[in-house]
């Protein structure tokens, strides 16, 4: 679905001009998105398969939840709505812990080119795969792993996760690591 984003500076700060996602996507230009990392009270991660209609990696596994930015909204508001949207899981705003801004850009296979901010979240709390309602337009499947099953295989060299970049990867892990450390 295309939506209308806010344009960010080399800082990750709204330069006050939007543009539609897909014209973002077609030229390169930089805006924001969020990761939010859903763990449950078993220590395992919800990971999603894209899918297989959606313009940027479909049929791959990917982070919980993801989605853009959109114009004038703060990235905790996204989260909270994409968790909803994509998962139907409700959360509280206070429950997200924001862990990391990551920057980077990637030139997916068809062309387009995601290329800005992305604040990356992670949310601990009760809840089953069972109860959640996929998004059938962009939510193939839904299941939990273990953080190290995970990491295997995004680290393999053929794998089915999306191509967030290995820096991204070996960051979100440490700081998962990390947070379940605390808990």
């Amino acid at each position: 679905m295309d939506e209308l984003i806010d344009i960010v500076d080399s800082q990750g700060k709204p330069t006050g001009e939007t543009c539609l996602k897909s014209v973002a996507h077609q030229k390169g230009i930089m805006h924001s998105a969020i990761n939010v990392w859903l763990i449950d009270e078993e220590d395992r991660i919800l990971i999603q398969k894209r899918g297989a209609d959606v313009a940027v990696s479909p049929n791959e596994w990917d982070v919980s939840v993801a989605g853009h930015i959109s114009a004038g909204e703060q990235p905790i508001d996204t989260a909270v709505r994409e968790i909803s949207e994509e998962i139907g899981l409700k959360v509280n705003s206070k429950d997200l812990h924001f862990t990391f801004m990551y920057k980077g850009m990637t030139v997916h296979t068809n062309g387009l080119i995601d290329n800005g901010f992305c604040h990356v979240f992670i949310y601990k709390g009760n809840f089953e795969v069972k109860q959640l309602t996929p998004q059938k337009e962009e939510v193939a499947e839904l299941k939990m792993m273990k953080l190290e099953e995970i990491e295997t295989l995004v680290h393999e060299e053929k794998n089915d996760f999306v191509d967030r970049g290995s820096d991204y990867y070996s960051l979100a892990f440490k700081e998962i690591r990390k947070f379940l450390a605390k808990k």
